[in-house]
């Protein structure tokens, strides 16, 4: 709420050609914040998800491609590579972008020297995977085996809630997720989720 109000306080005293961009990227993240805390509320009480509707997965990446830039710094490279085909699944955008916005922000923490984060979506009959790699520090099997519990962080600071919400969206939106990785070889999370009938 404290992000919301602050938003529309700056949208009224900015001058519009100059904060217009970040004033409404600060929106969206107070919208995203809003969603993850119904997602954690929602999965405590055991909740089913709410219904959605049905998005193009590779449109909704494809839009993300400037923030997630801005995101990831001039260090790192972001290379998508989508699937030619539609690959409409049972979401919202919201969803989609807030899974990637938290990868993307591991993702950089893990290349601190710069490096490269390649976005790929690849069908699969029914399902999609949608795969997102860094080419980072990578893990060991401890901490790879760990990463998607709630409050786990192997990092000095950093509550710990980023891929536990991941995890949590994935499983709301009926999809899987799993990671591949080795020290000092980077890490690719692939998330499948089931193709929305038509």
């Amino acid at each position: 709420m404290v992000m919301q109000s602050c938003a529309e306080n700056l949208a009224l005293l900015a001058e519009p050609d100059r904060a217009a961009a970040d004033i409404a990227e600060f929106r969206r993240a107070a919208e995203r914040v809003t969603a993850l805390i119904h997602d954690l509320v929602d999965e405590s009480r055991a909740q089913p998800p709410a219904a959605v509707g049905s998005i193009d997965l590779n449109q909704v990446i494809a839009g993300a491609r400037e923030p997630l830039s801005r995101l990831l710094g001039e260090t790192v490279e972001l290379s998508l590579r989508l699937s030619s085909d539609r690959l409409a699944v049972a979401a919202e955008p919201d969803d989609i972008e807030g899974i990637l916005l938290n990868l993307a922000l591991n993702a950089r923490e893990a290349m601190p020297t710069g490096g490269r984060l390649t976005i790929a979506t690849t069908p699969l009959g029914s399902r999609v995977r949608f795969t997102v790699t860094d080419t980072g520090v990578g893990m060991d099997p401890e901490v790879s085996a760990r990463i998607f519990d709630p409050f786990f962080t192997s990092k000095a600071t950093g509550a710990g809630i980023g891929l536990n919400s991941v995890a949590l969206a994935v499983r709301h939106l009926n999809g899987t997720i799993s990671v591949e990785t080795r020290l000092g070889g980077g890490t690719a999370i692939h998330i499948v989720f089931p193709l929305a009938k038509a």
